[in-house]
């Protein structure tokens, strides 16, 4: 296996393994990686203000403020999605509109605008049928995930589920 092949699959292991670690418990230490993961402009927004270009990513001067700023945001957004008892509804929201599109269609649509095979082929047809099923799956999943949100917030408390 070549090195960029290992990376990208640590990366996907990675990835799966954060969207799966399931603790139990209650509801704050179930998902706290799902605000970290939205939180990287904010991250690099915290770096441009606070970090000095000059000196070395990896100095005391640089380190100190990147933790501790990256750890005050992964905290105020974990007190936040605990605050939302469908805070899961609103990730799947976000995935029907960002994730779907982002993993199943455009790569399809690229591959196809790039390479140009054939329209007789079988690989431009495979691709423009996953394409036209993702399209679908958005907007079931969109619906799905505005109802899921309406029905939850009839019943909405503050830390519901803490």
């Amino acid at each position: 296996m070549s090195k960029p092949q290992r990376k990208f699959r640590i990366g996907f292991w990675t990835l799966g393994l954060c969207r799966s670690v399931n603790f139990g418990g209650p509801y704050l230490f179930r998902q706290p990686l799902d605000p970290a993961v939205y939180l990287q402009p904010t991250n690099e927004v915290f770096e441009k203000k606070f970090a000095d270009p000059k000196m070395d990513q990896f100095s005391i001067r640089n380190v100190v403020p990147r933790l501790i700023l990256r750890s005050l945001s992964v905290v105020v957004a974990t007190i936040f999605a605990a605050m939302l008892p469908f805070f899961g509804d609103i990730m799947a929201l976000f995935g029907a509109f960002g994730c779907i599109p982002l993993d199943f269609i455009l790569p399809m649509i690229f591959y196809n605008v790039t390479f140009k095979p054939s329209k007789q082929s079988l690989i431009f047809w495979v691709n423009t049928l996953i394409a036209g099923v993702s399209f679908l799956l958005v907007g079931v999943g969109a619906v799905a995930s505005v109802r899921q949100i309406v029905l939850d917030a009839k019943t909405y408390r503050l830390f519901a589920n803490m």
